[in-house]
């Protein structure tokens, strides 16, 4: 009986162990390479709705999400002034102000 148990503590501890690296490389672990798109931020807007801004080779969209759709709501160029000084709640206010 304690073999037994011993054994199966064993293989679920391997079954952990191998689904934790699985998820490491699938999901961008430390060593994985940068895709061309990211998810720099997303804002709920309420019931099912929601704002994200989404980095795609240098240019940046904001998107209108819903259960039904996602629509793009402007397209802004990523420099190094903005990139790094500019926060998503100043871009909006930027962009709402025009």
């Amino acid at each position: 009986m304690i073999k037994m148990v011993a054994g199966l503590l064993i293989i679920l501890g391997l079954l952990y162990m191998g689904s934790a690296l699985l998820r490491r490389w699938q999901f961008g672990g430390s060593n994985s390479r940068q895709g061309i798109i990211s998810i720099k931020e997303s804002r709920p807007l309420g019931a099912k709705r929601m704002l994200c801004l989404v980095e795609v080779r240098g240019r940046e969209v904001l998107l209108g999400v819903t259960p039904d759709r996602i629509e793009p709501l402007c397209h802004l160029e990523v420099t190094e002034e903005n990139h790094e000084t500019s926060s998503f709640d100043a871009e909006l206010k930027h962009r709402h102000s025009q």
